[in-house]
């Protein structure tokens, strides 16, 4: 089910935050966005953890 990805992707991204120093915007907005069931914003916020690169 999409939403079961999306929510093992965002605890994912959590996990990674402490090991790789990520800016925690990122995973704030990833945390939001799947709150707000935004599959598309939440999947756009976790490329953007997985390449370290900030927030659009």
């Amino acid at each position: 089910m999409l939403i079961e990805r999306d929510a093992a992707m965002l605890d994912l991204a959590r996990q990674n935050i402490g090991r790789n120093g990520l800016d925690a915007r990122v995973i704030l907005h990833a945390g939001d966005a799947f709150a707000l069931g935004k599959a598309a914003a939440l999947r756009e916020a976790f490329d953007c953890v997985l390449s370290n690169s900030p927030m659009p």
